[in-house]
């Protein structure tokens, strides 16, 4: 997290996360049942339903600048937590590799209900 604070994100990175934003928006409206989801959750924000034919320009309009200030001002650059979800006995080693591979600070794992021996 300290890097992405000093770095930002690569052009590639901000690419790669622009075209996944992009493919996933279309599915969402597929059925009216979903549009018509969209636009109430638009119009309790106070958005115009406009916001959907805008989507492309503004996630393509977002620059490195941009993702750095939403990174700096969104995630902490210390005491981040993260919440895995899921069967401990599934997602331990995976956490095991995170911790290994650069944990900085307290880095503790507790896996709720407890595994039984």
């Amino acid at each position: 997290m300290q890097k992405l604070h000093k770095q930002g994100v690569t052009e590639e990175q901000l690419r790669s996360a622009k075209s996944y934003i992009k493919g996933q928006f279309p599915p969402n409206i597929e059925t009216s049942k979903q549009l018509a989801h969209i636009i109430a959750t638009y119009e309790f924000y106070g958005l115009s339903d406009d916001e959907i034919n805008q989507l492309e320009a503004r996630v393509d309009a977002v620059t490195p600048e941009m993702a750095k200030a939403v990174i700096q001002n969104t995630f902490p650059a210390e005491n981040l937590v993260f919440v895995l979800i899921g069967k401990a006995s599934a997602i331990g080693a995976a956490w095991r590799n995170m911790r290994r591979s650069g944990c900085a600070g307290d880095c503790r794992a507790g896996f709720w209900p407890p595994e039984k021996p």
